[in-house]
């Protein structure tokens, strides 16, 4: 009996370790054109892979994700950020140039590399001329979106601002709307829903959980000793 509540315990403390996690990763898309030059994502003539990963400027711990369009995913640099081109050249870049922002019949899609649900919250947004959408006026404005491959839904910019999705698999912008307007998704806070027991332990973590497995130990033989 002694056995098995003991294992109970630390059982029960296994959980909480397991149960840590990943933290939000942010995707300043704006600063990754900026530094690493536009281009688009995927596709023969792409000059980012697709999945996106840390060798190409993400300052990300080990996150990957996929952003796929309609047409052609694509990074703008000059303050812009992550939009959508129809025609790709054979260098990687926009033609015309000013055709890398989200309009009409233009989505994008984005999920994880790994597969699996992720959290998104912290949005940032940009308009046509690179000026973030942060006014009443602008944040009246539409657009369409998509949760895991559902219908696409009217909303504007100010609700998508403080809209915070949880275990999503998928997430999907488009153009449109009773208000629509063009625009580029600027940033985005990803979380990976993934656990502790899926990767090795920092040592801190390691140290408190051992730490609870003597404490427990101790706690029983004081109390068989009395």
């Amino acid at each position: 009996m002694r056995f098995r509540r003991v294992f109970s315990a630390i059982a029960a403390a296994g959980v909480l370790l397991c149960a840590v996690s990943a933290q939000a990763v942010t995707f300043n898309f704006a600063s990754i054109a900026d530094v690493n030059g536009e281009g688009a994502i995927g596709g023969v003539n792409g000059v980012y892979d697709n999945p996106v990963t840390i060798a190409q400027g993400f300052p990300i711990n080990g996150v990957s994700i996929t952003a796929n369009s309609t047409y052609s995913a694509y990074l703008d640099a000059g303050n812009a950020g992550l939009g959508v081109c129809k025609v790709v050249t054979g260098n990687g870049q926009c033609d015309p140039s000013n055709d890398d922002n989200l309009t009409a019949g233009e989505t994008l899609t984005f999920a994880l590399a790994s597969g699996g649900t992720f959290d998104f919250s912290m949005l940032a947004f940009r308009d046509a001329n690179h000026n973030l959408l942060d006014d009443s006026g602008e944040l009246a404005r539409t657009l369409l979106v998509s949760v895991n491959g559902s219908s696409f839904e009217e909303t504007t910019f100010g609700d998508e601002l403080n809209t915070v999705y949880a275990g999503v698999t998928s997430l999907s912008y488009g153009y449109g709307g009773s208000n629509a307007d063009q625009y580029y998704l600027a940033a985005a806070d990803i979380s990976p829903n993934t656990t502790v027991s899926d990767e090795v332990p920092e040592p801190g973590t390691l140290a408190v959980f051992l730490m609870g497995l003597l404490s427990i130990g101790y706690i029983r033989r004081r109390r068989m000793a009395a």
